[in-house]
């Protein structure tokens, strides 16, 4: 669940994926570096729906919030039974430690933030010199992509996992691996065996 909100949030600070624009690049490379619960066309909707707070320059805090609220109204009719689950499961295992999935979100949000911190500025200066530059929305949001695209790789997930991981209690890793595995390929990061004591 971690990583997936992981790979949320950066898509959420800039997006690509289909065709052969930056943003279908970016949105295929999403769906490749593991997002198994939605389809790449699914994941071009939920990155849509925050261009204008890339746009417009939204800090990480929103862009989480907004992004969550994406994922939330984003998420297809047919698999929207699956997500709600999934959080009430992720609750579940929580419970113990008095924690729900979205007080682990908000938990993991200051790692998470310091971990992706040079992509955002990397990304939101080529946001603000295009605009600065007069470029159309477009023009602007393609560069974005593109830059998101390059940036986001598989070691860069890993290790903001870890940080993420780091920072977390044992159950609260082992609530999200067990329900992680509804939306990512796991497999594909080193972070996935870490073993907290």
């Amino acid at each position: 669940m971690l990583t997936t909100i992981a790979i949320g949030i950066f898509c959420s600070l800039v997006q690509l994926g289909s065709a052969q624009t930056p943003k279908d690049m970016f949105d295929s490379k999403a769906k490749a570096l593991g997002i198994t619960f939605y389809t790449k066309a699914e994941i071009s909707s939920i990155t849509d729906c925050v261009d204008d707070y890339i746009y417009d320059l939204a800090s990480m805090d929103t862009l989480k919030d907004k992004g969550m609220d994406c994922l939330m109204k984003k998420t297809p009719p047919s698999k929207y039974s699956t997500l709600i689950s999934t959080m009430a499961s992720m609750d579940q295992c929580l419970k113990p430690e008095n924690i729900n999935t979205i007080g682990l979100i908000n938990k993991s949000m200051p790692a998470g933030k310091a971990a992706l911190q040079n992509v955002y500025t990397q990304i939101m200066e080529v946001i603000k010199n295009g605009r600065n530059a007069g470029k159309s929305k477009a023009d602007v949001l393609n560069d974005g992509y593109a830059t998101a695209t390059n940036l986001m790789t598989m070691a860069l997930i890993d290790s903001t996992c870890k940080t993420i991981v780091s920072g977390i209690t044992k159950l609260q890793w082992s609530c999200t691996l067990a329900n992680a595995k509804n939306f990512v390929d796991f497999s594909k990061y080193s972070c996935s065996t870490i073993v907290k004591n």
